[in-house]
């Protein structure tokens, strides 16, 4: 067996759904951007986060720990079965996977308190349109329709967590605007 690696050609962009060669190169270069600056925007997130973490100092419930460590863990496992786990995960027995996930939920659950704590002292609200905007941009992604994704989602209770995610994301708007690098 050996691998072939098809020609960069009008074709080889046809199958990709681009008419030609250079809106192929374009299409590509403007992905490439985009992930780079996605890349860069969560690098800033994290870091700051990391420092509001560092500034302020609290205790957490040990229900919601345990809450949020289910759901590192649910993660985890998700990932073990999809064989995308990281390396070592596959074979750990689940105390050692608590204890190997133990900070990783601490993070964020600090995260998602200060971020709650910030979107209600701001008054960040999330509107209907943009709930729905997000949900129809995840069911074009996974190409699915918009209406089976949102049975699923209403049906597992998710909808709070996609509300909590677009306020965040509406926070580190207004932080990033507060720094001056604002978009």
């Amino acid at each position: 067996k050996e691998k072939t690696v098809p020609e960069l050609d009008a074709g080889f962009a046809k199958t990709l759904g681009c008419e030609t060669i250079e809106q192929f190169r374009e299409k590509a270069r403007q992905e490439f951007k985009r992930t780079k600056e996605d890349a860069e925007k969560e690098r800033l997130k994290s870091e700051i986060l990391s420092r509001l973490i560092e500034k302020y100092p609290f205790e957490i419930p040990a229900g919601l720990l345990k809450k949020y460590l289910g759901m590192v863990l649910n993660n985890v496992m998700s990932n073990i079965q999809m064989g995308v786990a990281a390396p070592g995960d596959s074979g750990l027995p689940i105390d050692a996977l608590k204890e190997k996930y133990h900070g990783e939920a601490v993070r964020k659950v600090r995260e998602d308190i200060i971020l709650d704590a910030i979107a209600e002292k701001e008054k960040v609200e999330v509107a209907e349109e943009e709930y729905e905007a997000a949900v129809k941009h995840i069911a074009d992604t996974r190409k699915v329709s918009m209406e089976s994704l949102m049975a699923r989602i209403e049906k597992e209770g998710a909808t709070d967590a996609i509300i909590d995610g677009l306020k965040h994301e509406k926070v580190f708007i207004k932080i990033l605007a507060s720094l001056g690098g604002g978009s």
